[in-house]
């Protein structure tokens, strides 16, 4: 999905990391399915090497919600959308995207893109109700 930057709002109470912390990787872990998901996930993050912001959000005081953008030119990527189970249906996505698109959009990035899967109905209406339209669909196959 994607969508432009213009017009992104960053929402108060979101913070900006430029590194990852145990508060950063608290809500990837309580969301995983596994510990070995949430480590391969982290491996990855940590490896990226082009600018890039985390975005925290805590729930009196505790790690409830994390994204990551990934700015790559004119474009920012948002990735690691994680929130705690706890935490969920606060708002805390929403504010995480439109923070990190702010961010993006302050770095020169013009357009914003993410990869959702479409059975997952909630965060595709949230993409959708933040302006984000379908670029293209995807298939994972296995044998």
């Amino acid at each position: 999905m994607t969508r432009t930057t213009e017009a992104a709002t960053p929402t108060f109470g979101v913070e900006l990391h430029d590194k990852p912390s145990d508060d950063i990787w608290a809500p990837l872990n309580e969301s995983a399915p596994d510990p070995a998901d949430a480590a391969e996930r982290r491996d990855i993050v940590e490896r990226i090497a082009v600018p890039h912001r985390f975005a925290l959000v805590r729930i009196d005081g505790r790690p409830a919600a994390v994204g990551l953008g990934v700015l790559t030119g004119d474009l920012i990527g948002i990735y690691l959308m994680r929130t705690a189970p706890w935490a969920r249906r606060n708002g805390c996505a929403r504010d995480i995207v439109r923070t990190l698109m702010h961010w993006g959009g302050s770095e020169g990035a013009q357009t914003a893109y993410l990869q959702v899967e479409h059975a997952n109905e909630i965060a595709v209406a949230l993409y959708v109700n933040e302006g984000f339209d379908v670029a293209y669909r995807y298939h994972y196959w296995r044998r």
